[in-house]
């Protein structure tokens, strides 16, 4: 008897099944101005600065217009997307889902006439299940949100950097800025333990920490405690309510952002594993996070015990048996019954994954050909 394991049979050619980093720009390249595009955002996200650097890359920052959705843009709604229509403008319409009676008054404008060939409407807006299904019909549809784990967190982070080469001490600090950045987002995968609930930190919050610290830290003799007042008063903090969490990002900014960590000299560990290089060219950082930084995140890394997974690993069981169960009730009659055939394998066999409680020490095994 003949047995293969699933990595096995995996073509070896593949390097990774992790998504690259998300690029507006090819969104903008599948697009069209008849089509408007809309981005569903999850986990916090936010891309009205890469929106921002796009436009400002592709058609210049005075052809592109945002507006944050509320009460009483009707009119500086309709004017934005008519002017743009016949100019060839970008327009942003920002959190739609704040405004849903908007809809049907974009729906009329883009209707009315052919648009400039280069105009683009933009849309951003949470998941809100009364959206009108007739503009997400009409509309080019992206899930924008932030990739998991803390290597496509720092991957993503230096994907909207654009500074090829610059000093050594710049270096240090815009990778334990985007290191803090990676912890405070992904400990959101271990709430509650982590975090007391879900704070929506976004790829702008390190942009700005970078503009806050890059005068700041062009020496040797930075204030370090005027810096980690910033990060957490300014750019952070301000969104922590609970004392315990405040306490959390207190001590990643006490351990992190001192002249003893950065130094400009190589050798120093941010975590088990990954040392904070001494080099000047960032491409060097992005090839060392790609190659080196661990695909699926130690616990440690956080500074969380490692029997937390066991915790996360019960949360997803639970969402995943609610989902399922959701799905099966939607069902009726004979597609009920195939449906719960189908799954009844699978759902056998994560029953005895999970009885052994650590589910990656198991290798999961299945029978090729009896020979």
């Amino acid at each position: 008897m003949h047995f293969t394991s699933y990595s096995d049979s995996l073509p070896q050619s593949i390097p990774s099944i992790n998504p690259p980093p998300f690029d507006l720009s090819d969104v903008l390249a599948e697009s069209s101005s008849q089509e408007p595009i809309l981005l569903i955002l999850a986990g916090g996200a936010d891309p009205s600065q890469e929106l921002e650097d796009l436009a400002s890359k592709t058609i210049g920052l005075h052809k592109y217009t945002a507006i944050s959705m509320g009460q009483g843009q009707e009119k500086a709604t309709t004017t934005a997307i008519r002017t743009a229509a016949v100019d060839g403008h970008w327009v942003c319409l920002q959190n739609v889902h704040l405004m849903l009676n908007i809809i049907p008054i974009i729906q009329k404008e883009l209707a009315s006439e052919i648009p400039h060939e280069q105009f683009r409407l933009w849309m951003t807006t949470e998941e809100e299940k009364k959206f009108p299904a007739i503009m997400l019909q009409q509309s080019l549809k992206i899930t924008f949100e932030p990739p998991p784990g803390i290597r496509n967190n720092l991957l993503r982070t230096y994907s909207q950097i654009d500074l090829p080469k610059t000093s050594v001490l710049a270096n240090q600090v815009t990778f334990v800025l985007a290191w803090l950045h990676a912890l405070l987002q992904e400990r959101r995968t271990f709430i509650p333990q982590a975090w007391t609930k879900f704070y929506e930190f976004s790829s702008a919050d390190v942009r700005v920490a970078r503009v806050l610290t890059q005068d700041l830290v062009k020496d040797y003799k930075a204030d370090w405690e005027f810096i980690r007042g910033l990060l957490k008063f300014v750019v952070y903090g301000g969104r922590i309510e609970n004392i315990f969490d405040s306490n959390v990002l207190d001590s990643y900014l006490s351990t992190l952002f001192t002249g003893d960590k950065i130094n400009g000299r190589p050798g120093q560990m941010l975590a088990k594993g990954v040392e904070l290089l001494a080099v000047d060219n960032i491409k060097d950082i992005q090839k060392y996070i790609a190659t080196t930084i661990p695909s699926e995140d130690d616990p440690t890394m956080f500074g969380l015990p490692m029997n937390i997974r066991f915790s996360w690993q019960l949360t997803e069981a639970e969402e995943t048996v609610a989902r399922m169960r959701i799905a099966g009730n939607s069902l009726v009659g004979n597609e009920r019954t195939r449906w719960t055939e189908a799954c009844q394998p699978l759902l056998q066999l994560w029953k005895r994954l999970c009885h052994g409680g650590d589910l990656h020490s198991r290798q999961v095994v299945i029978i090729g050909s009896f020979q």
